[in-house]
């Protein structure tokens, strides 16, 4: 017979699975009624915590890593935010570290893991995970999904409305899912002659690509970067060229970073809520610690914010 999860025990109490959690532990935060029939129930379905999930780890520490691959990205402060806000409604406590795999294979997991014991992972990617000599639950930010396809369809409608035909896409990964289903979004509205330049997520990679681009397509006339940070190299890398913003080329984001409404121009972009991806990400994770495989949420929705770095098309540059 198919043995109980935590799931059924909250389907039983008519609670939700973190209320059973949490009850588990003795929070204090739980009622002494909710709390009694989180017990009763547990005990009606004769139900254990995975054992396989808890060897995992040696013991339980209340604790969780959240890996990065560098504390520049400003879209870190808020993921993090989000999910250790969530994180401290489950007693849970968070380190963040920074970690970057190396090229060509797995590398190395940071020291620290070997030094510490947490009872999971949180990561940015799985393209970012370490060795495999850490034998831990994890979940990513990636499973905590934004609806990036509709993300770059607002792009392109909003340049399609301004009349925009020579549009690149710039920044991101290229094995990234997101930078991926942004680029197909915006092509499902502009169509497949829209620009593809791959890079990574910082400013760096939006500045040196847009030089790219102004030397081989002069008259392309709107750029729609993976991310704000991307964004920002973009908007450095034309005005350096002494080209108008957005009167010889438009910039359109994604994220709604709180810096975008302080670039130069104000950044037109697509906001996603940041802290909830977070957030979401840790009950992936706080799921998994717990011995149970989580439904993968419906993507989150996002939307356009307009500012100034987008314009009219007034016809090719010299």
């Amino acid at each position: 017979m198919k043995r109980a999860t935590i799931k059924d025990v909250a389907r039983v109490a008519g609670v939700d699975v973190s209320t059973v959690s949490r009850a588990m532990r003795g929070n204090p935060r739980i009622s002494d009624a909710t709390r009694a029939r989180v017990t009763l129930a547990a005990a009606d379905l004769d139900y254990r915590p995975n054992v396989a999930a808890r060897a995992m780890v040696t013991s339980r520490t209340q604790t969780f890593a959240f890996l990065v691959p560098s504390l520049a990205d400003p879209n870190v402060a808020s993921f993090a935010a989000g999910a250790e806000a969530t994180a401290r409604e489950h007693d849970y406590s968070m380190v963040v570290a920074t970690y970057r795999p190396q090229r060509g294979g797995l590398s190395r997991s940071p020291r620290f893991f070997h030094e510490h014991r947490f009872d999971g992972v949180l990561l940015m990617s799985p393209r970012h995970y370490p060795d495999d000599s850490l034998d831990l639950p994890l979940a990513t930010l990636e499973e905590a999904r934004v609806d990036n396809h509709a993300g770059g369809a607002l792009a392109g409608t909003l340049l399609a409305y301004h009349g925009h035909r020579r549009v690149a896409f710039v920044g991101g990964e290229h094995d990234s899912p997101h930078a991926r289903e942004r680029l197909i979004g915006l092509r499902s509205v502009l169509g497949p002659g829209v620009e593809q330049h791959y890079g990574d997520w910082t400013a760096a990679s939006g500045f040196a690509l847009t030089h790219t681009i102004l030397d081989a397509s002069p008259d392309v006339t709107a750029i729609f970067a993976a991310s704000d940070a991307v964004a920002l190299g973009v908007l450095g890398a034309l005005q350096g060229r002494g080209l108008s913003i957005p009167a010889d080329v438009s910039v359109i984001g994604f994220d709604d970073t709180s810096a975008a409404r302080h670039y130069w121009p104000p950044l037109t972009t697509i906001a996603q809520p940041l802290e909830r991806v977070g957030a979401i990400a840790f009950e992936l994770l706080l799921a998994r610690i717990e011995g149970d495989e989580p439904v993968l949420p419906q993507p989150l929705g996002v939307r356009l914010v307009e500012r100034d770095s987008v314009g009219t098309v007034r016809g090719a540059r010299g």
